[in-house]
């Protein structure tokens, strides 16, 4: 799990930056 994690640890962190921004627009008026 911890190796797993390692890897797609900047992989993750881009996902959730884009969940993150799709959810920012989506929620927008």
């Amino acid at each position: 799990m911890c190796n797993l994690y390692s890897m797609t640890s900047s992989q993750q962190a881009i996902r959730a930056l884009m969940q993150v921004m799709d959810d920012r627009t989506g929620n927008l008026p």
